[in-house]
């Protein structure tokens, strides 16, 4: 009996103790998500919402529409040197994928955040590229992202993007009352 009692408790204090890992991914592939209805796209294409994230081109001639590499899927189209889109704020983000076109190490493609959406300081330095995608690490918080090209002679289009999110420091003990 007394055995029985001991490890109920330590049972009990194991899993009170242990930190669930809560990371959580949202992926964005904006040509399956365009044909399966779930990205709605208005103002000439400059603006592109899903259930989770707005997303809002800026002034020039970027926009959603088929990628300016293999005109094969919807994209997000930054032509040129100064090109950008920015999100609405995603909460608890801990680092952002990005898939793109051309299928190359693009260290001109930028990514900016902010925590209002009107302040975006300098580019973030954590970045990795690789072949056709480019990863950046962001201290947990809720963000604002802006995706910029720095470059007049390279032509991105962002096929796909994943956000990490970490929700973890929420209160995993639910009170409920009956």
């Amino acid at each position: 009996m007394m055995k029985a009692v001991f490890r109920s408790i330590c049972v009990f204090l194991l899993v009170l103790c242990v930190s669930p890992l809560r990371a959580e991914t949202i992926t964005h592939n904006f040509d399956e998500l365009f044909k399966g209805g779930k990205l709605t796209l208005t103002n000439a294409n400059k603006k592109g919402t899903t259930a989770e994230v707005e997303y809002t081109c800026g002034t020039g001639t970027e926009r959603f529409w088929y990628d300016l590499i293999y005109s094969s899927v919807i994209a997000i189209n930054l032509p040129n040197s100064g090109s950008e889109v920015s999100t609405s704020v995603i909460e608890d983000l801990t680092q952002v994928r990005i898939s793109h076109y051309p299928n190359a190490k693009c260290p001109n493609l930028k990514v900016y955040v902010s925590t209002d959406g009107i302040s975006w300081g300098d580019p973030l330095t954590a970045m990795e590229y690789g072949l056709g995608t480019t990863f950046a690490d962001v201290p947990k918080g809720n963000y604002y992202l802006k995706i910029a090209n720095n470059s007049s002679s390279v032509q991105l289009s962002i096929i796909e993007i994943r956000y990490t999110t970490d929700p973890s420091s929420c209160a995993c003990l639910q009170v409920v009352s009956q």
